[in-house]
């Protein structure tokens, strides 16, 4: 099935064949790489990536943020494409996405290194409200998959990461999980993070988008 999509405008102007105004591919994803190296160097201060650990993360960025820009969008809607937003790691984006993927990916690392782990976890003993709102994307996502599948609309599939990946990022600015101050609890909220993690990854995999482990 084909998905159509209206016309795609960038800050200069149309992509618009019969106007010569066409964008090549390689160009724009080259780009976009180039934006993410420029974020990934920002944010390694202190020079501890490698040049070819730079590129790698850049490439999975870059292409990903374009990916999921398009693909937010609804079919047969035009799309105003601004690649410095689309690159951002704040707010509707895919690099937002990724990055609430691999901060809980640190977490988990973390856990194991201290010996903490969420077996026998006991979802009971989460119940305040950021806890309860993560849970319900968490169990909504199956019936957004669908919806999506039945609409030919994958962005549903896209805004629904995106509130999974808010909906987490308010959960863990205000509570602790490796401290939680009991092993129940503890247990519990690692239980729930790590299905977080398990829905960001499929759902941006349906998109095309890989994950990175660290950002």
């Amino acid at each position: 099935y084909h998905l159509s999509y209206g016309m795609v405008y960038l800050p200069e102007g149309k992509m618009k064949s019969r106007e010569g105004k066409v964008v090549d591919a390689d160009d724009l994803i080259a780009a976009m790489e180039e934006l993410a190296e420029e974020e990934i160097r920002k944010r390694d201060s202190e020079g501890r990536l490698s040049e070819e650990e730079i590129k790698r993360r850049a490439a999975v960025i870059g292409t990903g943020a374009i990916k999921y820009y398009l693909l937010r969008v609804r079919p047969a809607q035009s799309i105003n494409f601004d690649p410095a937003e689309s690159i951002s790691f704040d707010g509707f984006t895919g690099p937002y996405c990724q990055y609430a993927y691999a901060r809980i990916h640190g977490i988990l690392e973390k856990a194991v290194q201290r010996g903490l782990t969420d077996a026998d976890a006991d979802f009971t003993r989460l119940g305040n409200l950021e806890e309860l709102l993560l849970l319900k994307m968490l169990i909504q996502f199956p019936e957004e998959v669908a919806n999506a599948v039945a609409e030919y609309n994958p962005s549903r599939v896209a805004a629904h990461i995106f509130n999974t990946a808010k909906a987490f990022n308010q959960f863990y600015n205000k509570h602790a999980v490796l401290q939680a101050g009991s092993g129940e609890l503890t247990a519990a909220r690692l239980a729930l993070i790590k299905a977080a993690a398990v829905v960001l990854k499929r759902g941006l995999a349906l998109l095309g988008i890989d994950v990175l482990e660290n950002m």
